[in-house]
């Protein structure tokens, strides 16, 4: 069996992956093919991205990601970017505070899950529940994403989320919204959504 980080809190402290680890000034990249097991576990690789967020990095640049999963999540360092070159998994932003998170490439299934604040922009996909519960920030999609996204999207003080999908979208896109904002623009061709578009909703646009 494969060792595997089990971090105790954000301030857990080891030695994994800093084969993978290169910090110059304030910019850190982690390459993952540098890990001597792949692919590298998802608590491995986010207890790396914490240690680089400790050392005051404001640019994280990951790569080889292959769909690790909760890859920043609850992360909330003020003006820090986040480049992924990769897949990443499930839950890639879940419950962000500020950051911005560029993928360039596909992201899995409940991208931005309940974010705060901060920016999540996918140079390709978004798969099913996109967005879910988000309750501010923004989440740019440049192709195409899944079923249910944007579902539960909810407006909280000043905060108002904004979803733009470039393609399309699938069935019960913005299902039981209470707020925020969802753009399909369907520069891909065809059919920009599917049915029961906004099935529940009850606020939002």
């Amino acid at each position: 069996m494969k060792a595997v980080c089990k971090p105790k809190g954000h301030a857990h402290e080891c030695d994994c992956g800093k084969e993978c680890l290169s910090v110059v000034g304030d910019r850190a990249v982690i390459d993952l093919d540098l890990s001597p097991t792949r692919p590298m576990h998802y608590t491995t690789l986010n207890c790396v991205m914490r240690k680089a967020m400790r050392r005051g990095c404001s640019s994280i640049e990951l790569k080889g990601v292959m769909g690790q999963r909760y890859l920043a999540s609850t992360a909330s360092t003020p003006g820090l970017y986040i480049a992924v070159h990769g897949t990443p998994g499930n839950d890639l932003g879940a419950f962000l505070n500020g950051p911005t998170i560029e993928v360039f490439g596909n992201a899995q299934d409940m991208t931005g899950n309940t974010m705060n604040s901060g920016r999540i922009i996918v140079h390709g996909n978004a798969w099913d529940v996109t967005g879910l519960a988000a309750r501010g920030g923004q989440i740019l999609v440049q192709g195409d994403t899944g079923y249910r996204v944007g579902i539960h999207m909810k407006e909280f003080g000043g905060s108002r989320p904004t979803m733009v999908i470039g393609g399309t979208a699938k069935d019960y896109l913005g299902e039981y919204m209470a707020g925020g904002t969802v753009l399909v623009l369907g520069l891909n061709g065809g059919s920009p959504v599917g049915r029961s578009l906004g099935a529940g909703m009850h606020g939002g646009r």
